[in-house]
This record gives structure tokens, C-alpha cells and sequence, in this order.
């Protein structure tokens, strides 16, 4: 063979070309996977993080609106403050009225409130404490003018005073008497110092996170709280809102959970989106998307780094491979035994460059080898062959894991996971998942794939660091359902200790008032009936608190009971009422439930007893009913009375929420609340829905099964 035919049968190395492409696409791929998960599931956390944060907030501002709502229904009920402003309306001499008059304003001034006033029903500031001395603004009369329509308390949206341009919130509260309306006290509150800083804290560290509140002004969203890359921007900022990439947008458009999007800087952020209930506010939890996968993008620089390595090493050794081959054809003319020799250098060096590129994955890598007994069944497997970040990973020495069995080096037999390993050796498909890897008390996320029969190689990560960043966040989340609890504790032990001072207050103010009334003014006699009802009301609300607290706290367990005894045992309890307002009670076919009877009893009497104090001019009639279901037992309670309107159909059930006032209506707003308590203990939901012709059915599910919820 001469040289001319040699180089007339050189062929292009198709088969490494072909590995080369293969291994380069494998290595892409695997990389683009792995970066695609982790993003996935950092953003799936992230997402998850900011909808538990809206809610956090929201939270707050509920709480805040509640306080303030329960600031106004004491000033609308305070009769003494009424009579007061009766008195000096009429004879502005009254020094005594003037002075009580003075020092309530300046009490509230002193709390959440920086300026106060009090109008009579003609809006003429009788008195008013504030930092400057000026007068009612033409707004802030027809916000009053408002609020003594409705005869009821309003609280004004977010606005700024028109000669300072300081940001505030109005709080109406009429003074009514008889449905006669005496006056108006207006009160004023600083959102940049009593509701925004609790708003935008953010609960864990990050850079570019913020929580801002939006509302719709036309075809603008305005942005009310101050911004944490704009300075001057509560309720000056307006975006544009056909811009609907922006979440503030998304958001007025109807959009709630979690988003990506951009904020008012126009950078790619990661929302939550929710409506502020009982109002037209909507609140954004947003982090920058740089912040949120900085880390994940670090990592993904170390990989295509790695990646690039491998595929200009492979793609050098393939060519060296070519050109090798190339160089032994010919040297074949000259000497076979050099050729031979020649060859085995070269593929020496192939294995030692393959070696360092083993070696220098950051990823633990292990090929194992399948043992099987003499029927061909999978028993064990050894190690083959690790490379040096095995050691980094697993913290086991080199010179303890090759050609070791498994079971003995993990202590185990069988030996971790041998069937899903032995399953992609047999069928070479890969496997890919997290672990706790007990021997080596490490967390893992594991790739297996095969490389050839009864052959299988795991490249792995010690994942430990994630997981306990996790058992982090569940812990906090513990911590959270800890407080809860105590914050219950503490209701219960609060209303428990007030029994005692609040038992002496009443009985000496009962004193005071048998044994001096007559002998002293009309005024102290007057006073005196204030204390004797005040306390009795405060009492009253303490037992309500206590029996609220002792739902969960107190609770029995969940016992096969007849809903009829604790029907009769309520109608029982309610004798005096029903005999005194004539009221007719049906029910028959009640089943037996799973349940606290005691607390069954509770729930069914507080729905008498309210469908008693609303009853209309009929004669009232309650019906009683049960129907099953695949899962619980559905319980109605009708009536004929005054019925409600369903815009409050859930407030109804929240603590000290009245839609009436005391003077009308006695009690104390948690009547309803225990009812939603028990029936949540139980496993169930309670609903309220308007009959077709008068009155309202209350609705209330027990499940058949007794699950139930002590949080």
C-alpha cells in the first residue's frame, strides 16, 4: 500500500463527530434542566412567600380599620358626651359641659388621632384640637354632611388637606340620639405615622422588596403610600392604566395572586396581587426578579463554565483523535509496531485528559457496578469508580468506597434505593430525585443513568443547606400558629382576671347608687346610672370574651350526639324569651352527629336567640331542619323576621361587628362569632342566605366523619 492510496481511503471520523454532538447536546440539555427546575421551584417559592406576606398585611390593615371602627361606635353610643353637647348647644354659659366636652377631644387627640373636632348638626365647630388654627375645609364639611345622611360613622378614602397638602384620613362619627341627629365629631389621622410604617415593613432581609397601595382615579392608578425608590409619591404618583404589563394595573383589573410583571421603575419584578376587603384598595407584594435569582444565576455562571470546558475539551480530543488517526495510517507503511505503540500513548492520554475532566465536576459522581446471586435477582452493588468532589459531597474518604459493597459501607441491607437503581441498570432510563440519605445524615438531589449493563453512575448534590433554609421557613410558619394560640391565651386570661375588679366596680357603683340616689343633683344621680350601666355592659362583653376564648380552649371532645337534646335543651335555656315574645319553635327528624354537645347547644341557642331580638311585628316562628349530604349533615335555622341585607352577609359573623346600634339592639357583636367558632371546630361552615318571602336562614354544616379544627 503506497501513499497516494493511503490518502485516497481517509474518511472523516463520523463516529466521534456523532459522540462529540451527542455528548454536547446531553451536557446542554442536562444543564438547561437542571437551571430550568431549580428557577421553577424558586420561583414557585418566592411566589408562595409574597401571596403570605399580602396576606400578613392585609391582616394589619383590617385590624387597624376594625380599631378605628370601634373608636367610632363608642363616640356615636357615648351618652354622656351626647347630653354634654345637648347642654352647651343650648346654653354655651354651661362651664361644666364645656369642660367634659374639652377633655374627651383632647383624650382622643392624644391616641391615633392628631386633630379633633366637634360640630353641632348645623356644622358649626364647637370645639376643635388641632395643631393650627384653622377651619373646616368645604370637603371636610360635606364628608360630615355624609356621615350624618347615613346616620352612621364613615371613614374617608386617603386625601390631602387643600391649604397644607398634608396627607390624612377623616373619621365621622355622628352623635345621634332617638335618631335625632346633635352633632358630629371629626377626627384626623396621619397615614404616614399611625398606618403605613406597620404596612411597609417587609418580614424578612431583602433589598428590593416593598409593599405599596394602589387605587383607580379615573383612567390613573395612584399609588397612596410613600414608595421605596421614589421619594413624594403618596397619592401624587399616577401611572396610566392601559400599561397592563404593570401589576398595579393587573391588579384594578381584576387580577389576584401571585405575577410577574413590572413595577413603577419599569424593572421585571415577581408580585402578589390581592384586594383590600371593604375597600377599593389594592395591596402589591413585589421583589425584583435580579434579587430573586441572583443566587440561582451565580450557579448557573460555575455550570456553563463547566460545560463550556467539556465541550472544547471533547471537541479537542475528537480533533486529536482525527489527526492521530491520520498519522497512524500513514505510519503503517513505516512500521506496524510503532503504530501499535503509538497508539496505546495517545489513548492513554485520552484517558488521563478524560480523567481531569472526572475530576473536576463540582458535582459528586460515582459509577457502581449491579450484584446479583446465582438466580440473576439484584442483591447489592459496589462502587466502580468516584471522582474527587465524591469526598466534598459525602465527606467519605477515597480509600473507603472503591470496589466496597454497599451494604457494607452504608451499614444497610438491603442497601439504599437498590431497586430503583438496579431498575435503570436493567433499562437504562434515568432517574432523577431529592432524598434524605440516612447514612450519611445529608440531604441529595441524585440523577441516575446507565452506562452500560448491570451498570449504573449517580451524579449528586449535597442539597442540605436548601433543606434546612426550608425547615426554616417551617418552623417560622410554627411560630406564627404559636403566637396565634398565645394571642388566644391571652384573650381568655385577660377576660378571665377582669371577672373580680370589674364584680367590685359594679357592686359598689349599685351601692352608690341605692343608697344616695335622690340625695345628691340630678346630674351625680345621672353620672352614677352611667357607671351601674357601663359596667354591667363591660360585664356582659367579658363573659361574651371568655365564652369566645373557650370554644378551642375548652372544648370536649367529639362525641354521637342527638341534636334534638340539644335543641330542647337551648329552647330550654331560652324559655322566658320565647313564653315572653310568644315564639314558635318547629323542628322534627333531627339526627345524631358527631359533636360537643355543649357547644352544640351554644351554637343552636345564640341562632334563637337571634332570630328573637330581630324579629319583625309578626308573631316570630323559627324552623329547624337537617338534611344529608354524601359528607356531613346540613342544619337550617329560619325565621320571619327583619332579614339583613346581604352586603354584610359575612361581616355579621366577625367579632364586635354590629349593624345596629346597642340602643336599639342590645348586645355585644359576638354572638355570632361563637357560632362561627364552634361550627369551625367541628369541620364545618356557617352561611347566611334571605328567605324568599321575610326574614333569613342560617345555614351550618357538621361533618359525618368529626374532623375538626382546634386552630
Amino acid at each position: 500500500m503506497n501513499k497516494e492510496e493511503i490518502i485516497k481511503g481517509k474518511k472523516t471520523p463520523l463516529i466521534p463527530a456523532l459522540v462529540f454532538c451527542f455528548l454536547t447536546i446531553a451536557v446542554l440539555a442536562t444543564g438547561i434542566y437542571i437551571f430550568v427546575s431549580q428557577r421553577i421551584d424558586l420561583e414557585d417559592y418566592s411566589k408562595k412567600q409574597l401571596l403570605n406576606i399580602a396576606d400578613l398585611k392585609i391582616s394589619q390593615i383590617t385590624a387597624w380599620r376594625r380599631e378605628r371602627i370601634f373608636d367610632a361606635e363608642l363616640i356615636c353610643n357615648n351618652a354622656p358626651l351626647i347630653n354634654d353637647v345637648k347642654s352647651y348647644s343650648k346654653n354655651k354659659a354651661d362651664k361644666k359641659a364645656y369642660e367634659r366636652i374639652n377633655l374627651y377631644l383632647k383624650c382622643l387627640n392624644t391616641s391615633s388621632y392628631y386633630e379633633a373636632y366637634l360640630t353641632d348638626d348645623k356644622l358649626d365647630v364647637l370645639f376643635s384640637i388641632k395643631k393650627k388654627d384653622r377651619a373646616l375645609s368645604e370637603k371636610s364639611k360635606s364628608f360630615i354632611r355624609e356621615a350624618l345622611k347615613q346616620k352612621k360613622y364613615l371613614i374617608s378614602d386617603i386625601h390631602r388637606y387643600a391649604e397644607t397638602k398634608e396627607l390624612h384620613f377623616d373619621l365621622a362619627a355622628p352623635l345621634l340620639e332617638n335618631d335625632k341627629i346633635i352633632g358630629c365629631v371629626l377626627l384626623r389621622i396621619n397615614p404616614n405615622k399611625y398606618f403605613f410604617p406597620a404596612v411597609q415593613i417587609w418580614p424578612v432581609k431583602s433589598w428590593s422588596s416593598e409593599v405599596f397601595i394602589v387605587e383607580r382615579q379615573g383612567n390613573d392608578i395612584v399609588f397612596l403610600n410613600e414608595l421605596k425608590y421614589k421619594r413624594n409619591t403618596d397619592v401624587k404618583l399616577n401611572i396610566y392604566s392601559a400599561d397592563t404589563n404593570i401589576l398595579a394595573v393587573k391588579g384594578l383589573k381584576g387580577f389576584e395572586g401571585a405575577i410577574e410583571g413590572t413595577d413603577y421603575r419599569g424593572e421585571n419584578v415577581l408580585g402578589a396581587i390581592k384586594k383590600i376587603p371593604n375597600s377599593d384598595w389594592i395591596i402589591i407584594t413585589k421583589m425584583d426578579r435580579a434579587e430573586i435569582y441572583s443566587s440561582i444565576y451565580r450557579k448557573a455562571y460555575v455550570v456553563i463554565l463547566f460545560v463550556l470546558i467539556i465541550i472544547l475539551s471533547s471537541g479537542w480530543i475528537i480533533l486529536l483523535s482525527w489527526k492521530n488517526h491520520n498519522e497512524l495510517q500513514y505510519s503503517k507503511l513505516l512500521k506496524a509496531e510503532l503504530q501499535k505503540k503509538e497508539t496505546e500513548k495517545h489513548l492513554q492520554e485520552s484517558e488521563l485528559k478524560f480523567k481531569m475532566l472526572f475530576d473536576s465536576m463540582s458535582e459528586g459522581v460515582a459509577l457502581h457496578e449491579i450484584i446479583k446471586n446465582e438466580k440473576g435477582v439484584p442483591i447489592d452493588y459496589k462502587i466502580i469508580d468516584i471522582n474527587h468532589s465524591y469526598k466534598d459531597q459525602t465527606g467519605i474518604l477515597d480509600e473507603n468506597v472503591k470496589g466496597v459493597l454497599a451494604t457494607k459501607l452504608y451499614n444497610m441491607n438491603p442497601p439504599p434505593y437498590l431497586e430503583l437503581y438496579a431498575e435503570v441498570a436493567k433499562n437504562g432510563k434515568p432517574q432523577e430525585f431529592e432524598t434524605y440519605y440516612e447514612p450519611l445524615d445529608r440531604y441529595f438531589k441524585i440523577s441516575v443513568t446507565s452506562p452500560g449493563s448491570d451498570l449504573f453512575a449517580t451524579i449528586f448534590t449535597n442539597i442540605s443547606d436548601r433543606k434546612k433554609y426550608e425547615e426554616e421557613m417551617k418552623a417560622t410558619n410554627l411560630k406564627l400558629e404559636q403566637s396565634n394560640k398565645e394571642l388566644e391565651q391571652f384573650a381568655y386570661v385577660a377576660s378571665h382576671d377582669l371577672q373580680e375588679p370589674l364584680r367590685m366596680v359594679s357592686s359598689f357603683t349599685q351601692l352608690l347608687s341605692k343608697k344616695y340616689k335622690g340625695q345628691l343633683s340630678e346630674e351625680a344621680d345621672s353620672y352614677i346610672n352611667f357607671a351601674v350601666n357601663g359596667a354591667s355592659r363591660m360585664q356582659i362583653l367579658i363573659n361574651d370574651l371568655l365564652e369566645y376564648s373557650r370554644v378551642t380552649r375548652k372544648g370536649k371532645p367529639l362525641e354521637l350526639t342527638e341534636s334534638s337534646t340539644a335543641v330542647n335543651q337551648a329552647i330550654l335555656n331560652l324559655k322566658r324569651k320565647i313564653e315572653d315574645g310568644q315564639v314558635v319553635v318547629n323542628y322534627s327528624d333531627l339526627p345524631k352527629v358527631l359533636a360537643d354537645e355543649t357547644q352544640l347547644t351554644r351554637l343552636i341557642q345564640n341562632l334563637i336567640d337571634n332570630a328573637i331580638k330581630y324579629k319583625s311585628d309578626e308573631i316570630p316562628q323559627i324552623d329547624i331542619k337537617a338534611e344529608e349530604t354524601d359528607n356531613e349533615w346540613k342544619f337550617s335555622v329560619s325565621d320571619n323576621g327583619i332579614g339583613i341585607d346581604m352586603e354584610y352577609r359575612e361581616k355579621i359573623f366577625e367579632i364586635f361587628e354590629r349593624l345596629h346600634s346597642i340602643s336599639k339592639y342590645p348586645g355585644t357583636g359576638i354572638g355570632l362569632s361563637i357560632c362561627k367558632k364552634i361550627v369551625e371546630r367541628h369541620g364545618g361552615k356557617i352561611w347566611i342566605e334571605n328567605n324568599k318571602t321575610k326574614g333569613v336562614t342560617f345555614y351550618f354544616t357538621l361533618n359525618k366523619k368529626g374532623q375538626n379544627s382546634e386552630n
